[in-house]
């Protein structure tokens, strides 16, 4: 009896040893798996807050990008993508930022393409977690690259009341290389009376558009957009002095006449006109077109000043470019910002147009035709289509003018 209680005493140590061994070894592996996860939940709050620096580092260099594309027709590539970085708090140098503009791109499918500019944004990020392997910082890098493309839009309205877009019966009004924008907040921004055609690549009114009849407006204009700002209100007018004399030709007259500054001019009747390149003045009086007559220049600006205005009607045959380079790229005609003196423009079918139209107080009256010629951009105080008008936006042929919008490539 005695031995078996011995025997039982021996059996239930050797089981209590047991259990302790066990019970140390399940500490071991709990130590071990909270070690482990408690790893993880660091690693995984270091990549979150990487990923975060990433997101906003490509913010940085998507944006600088666009910057310095934006200037791509002004020399200033570097500065501007370096002060639009800085502006979201990456500052080339400070803070381990590297900002890197290259113009042309120095790797992907737009390398050595210098109608891009690429951004590369780096900043070296501290660790938190990872430190307990030796790891105390990252680099979190960004890249993009932007380029120019067609203006925003080729038609801008710049009337904040009323009607800034008439289209009359029997309208066909092409413009699918570009938008359509009207700051009017009326809630007939743009008004569509009787069979119109609209076909555009946007169409975007501040307040409302009605449409009176049939007819198709394409794509359907959205209403409530934010205003759209003058694109060119920082261009200076030129200088001008004082007018000499009025320049006319009628009959079957052919002349040939030079930039300066002109009390009016007057073509009439069957006469041919050429105007060599440079910018004309127009002061006080009138520029007016009528008859048939033949009309061209190249590298042409018109700058009406002192409540001149401009009248372009009959059967004109017009040929008329805007300069593609200097400071007064792109502008075909310029109002000064002060007059409202209205403007009619119309051509035959053969016409050509090219540049910039810029009526910021006027209203423009506008009948082009059939053209497929009218590479224009119009800005005005407000325009009022008739007929067949087919316009392309003036950027697909220059794109240093001043008209352009930037897009990321990559």
């Amino acid at each position: 009896m005695l031995i078996r209680e011995n025997m039982d005493t021996k059996r239930m140590s050797a089981i209590t040893r047991t259990k302790g061994k066990e019970r140390g070894q399940a500490l071991i592996f709990v130590l071990l798996c909270l070690t482990c996860l408690l790893g993880f939940i660091g690693l995984a709050t270091d990549v979150g807050t990487w990923l975060n620096a990433k997101r906003r580092i490509q913010t940085a260099a998507d944006s600088a990008a666009i910057a310095g594309a934006a200037e791509l027709n002004y020399g200033d590539v570097t500065a501007a993508a370096k002060a639009d970085s800085a502006t979201n708090g990456l500052t080339d140098g400070t803070n381990g930022t590297i900002v890197t503009v290259n113009n042309p791109p120095s790797n992907g499918p737009n390398r050595n393409n210098a109608k891009y500019v690429e951004v590369i944004v780096s900043q070296s990020e501290p660790t938190f977690f990872s430190k307990l392997f030796n790891l105390n910082a990252v680099t979190v890098r960004a890249r993009a690259v932007a380029f120019l493309t067609n203006g925003q839009s080729c038609i801008n309205m710049l009337g904040t009341t009323m009607t800034d877009i008439r289209l009359n019966g029997g309208v066909d009004l092409e413009a699918p290389q570009c938008g359509i924008t009207a700051n009017s907040s009326d809630g007939a921004a743009l008004l569509a009376n009787g069979s119109v055609t609209v076909n555009a690549k946007w169409i975007g009114v501040v307040g409302n558009f009605q449409q009176n009849g049939a007819g198709t407006l394409t794509p359907t204009p959205q209403a409530g957009i934010v205003p759209v700002t003058d694109p060119i209100a920082l261009l200076s007018p030129p200088a001008t002095g004082t007018c000499s004399q009025t320049l006319s030709a009628g009959g079957n007259a052919t002349v040939s006449w030079n930039p300066g500054n002109y009390c009016g001019i007057s073509i009439q009747a069957n006469s041919t006109v050429t105007f060599a390149p440079g910018i004309y003045t127009v002061s006080g009086g009138s520029f007016t077109i009528t008859g048939s007559p033949t009309v061209s220049g190249t590298g042409v600006t018109f700058y009406l000043t002192n409540g001149a205005s401009l009248t372009i009607s009959g059967s004109a045959s017009l040929t008329l470019e805007a300069p593609t380079s200097g400071m007064y790229n792109s502008i075909l005609f310029f109002q000064d910002r002060s007059d409202a003196a209205a403007v009619t423009i119309k051509g035959n079918s053969s016409s050509v147009l090219q540049g910039i139209i810029y009526f910021p107080a006027a209203p423009l009256t506008f009948d082009g035709g059939s053209s497929n010629q009218l590479y224009l951009d119009l800005i005005a105080n407000d325009v009022t289509f008739n007929g067949a008008v087919h316009l392309q936006d003036y950027a697909l042929i220059n794109r240093t003018s001043p008209i352009v919008a930037t897009a990321l490539a990559e």
